[in-house]
């Protein structure tokens, strides 16, 4: 089994999004990523990357948004020998433009999404509510039919292949977050937790609240219950946007996690 990170470009904003009461003068460089696991079962990918044109669904958060040719996910996926068709299990921690960004793509997928997450997405999409996120992107998601494998709100975990599970993080920075849980061979265990636990900042202790969340209560007991799993069973935690930490990671362009 191998780990690739794949580096799909980056958004720089003020630090106050992802660390509440920061100086909104002070800006910070978020990195933009995905993961493909090449299993012996098959091609898992962790998020879809960032819509080319994803200031069109943001333009506030997005407007700095930047992404180079080669970070788009389709060439850094290609650049590995894999095309979008041969994934078979895509797993989206959360339906923001720069994880799901080119999500229709992925027609081969078993398309994994947390239950709250989507029915709540789909709830403002249907009332033409901006809040949905882009309705033109979620109107193209939709006519590419994904097969839709929900996580129950309820549901604490899911296997997707031997030695990779996905984790329900509950509400906290969006409606419904998922994880992913890694254990390889040589490396040992990750736990990959997305936006649920926004940068190193967020896990303090003690919690640091983000700006930008949907549900401050649920985003403190995520992050608690992350580091906690993390030292419990000896895994690395890699945060969604911490641009000290991804710098320090192996890019798909150098080499992989196995």
């Amino acid at each position: 089994m191998k780990l690739y990170v794949m580096e799909n470009g980056k958004l720089v904003g003020p630090k106050s999004n992802s660390i509440a009461g920061a100086d909104p003068s002070e800006m910070q460089t978020a990195p933009i990523w995905s993961v493909l696991i090449d299993h012996p079962e098959g091609l898992v990918l962790l998020d879809a990357g960032c819509h080319t044109d994803a200031r069109r669904q943001h333009p506030m958060i997005y407007r700095d948004f930047s992404m180079r040719p080669e970070d788009h996910i389709v060439c850094r996926l290609a650049a590995l020998g894999v095309g979008t068709g041969d994934i078979s299990h895509l797993v989206i921690s959360h339906l923001h433009a720069d994880h799901s960004g080119f999500l229709e793509m992925f027609t081969n997928a078993k398309v994994y999404i947390h239950e709250d997450e989507l029915t709540q997405r789909l709830k403002l999409y249907a009332q033409g509510d901006a809040q949905a996120g882009s309705l033109g992107d979620i109107a193209v998601w939709l006519a590419s039919k994904p097969d839709w494998a929900v996580v129950a709100r309820a549901e604490r975990v899911r296997s997707v292949l031997p030695g990779i599970d996905i984790y329900n993080m509950g509400p906290g920075h969006s409606f419904g977050m998922l994880g992913l849980f890694v254990e390889l061979p040589k490396t040992g265990k990750l736990l990959l937790a997305g936006d649920a636990v926004y940068n190193r900042e967020n896990v303090g202790p003690p919690v640091r609240l983000a700006g930008n969340m949907y549900d401050a209560d649920g985003f403190v007991r995520t992050i608690e219950w992350a580091a906690d799993f993390a030292a419990e069973t000896g895994a690395q935690l890699w945060y969604g946007h911490d641009e000290e930490q991804f710098a320090g990671l192996i890019k798909s362009t150098a080499g992989y996690y196995e």
